[in-house]
C-alpha cells in the first residue's frame, strides 16, 4: 500500500512540476503586452481596463506559481 501511495504521490508531484512549467509562457506573454503597452506615446499612453487586467493576470499567474511551489517542497 505504502509503494502505491508513493508511486502516486510521485505522478502528482510530476504533474505540478509539468504544471508549474506550463505557467511560463502565459505570465511571460502577459508581461510582454505590458511592456510593448509601456512604449506607447501621446494620448496612446493611457492606463485602461486592458492594463488593469494584464497588470491582474500577471499577479494571478504568480500567486499560483508560489502555491504550487510550496506544494512542491
Amino acid at each position: 500500500a505504502m509503494i502505491g501511495e508513493t508511486n502516486e504521490l510521485t505522478d502528482v508531484k510530476k504533474k505540478l512540476e509539468r504544471a508549474l512549467m506550463e505557467t511560463e509562457a502565459p505570465l511571460q506573454v502577459a508581461r510582454e503586452c505590458l511592456f510593448h503597452r509601456e512604449k506607447r506615446m501621446g494620448i496612446d499612453l493611457v492606463h485602461d481596463e486592458v492594463e488593469t487586467e494584464l497588470l491582474t493576470e500577471v499577479d494571478i499567474i504568480l500567486c499560483c506559481q508560489e502555491r504550487m511551489k510550496l506544494h512542491l517542497d
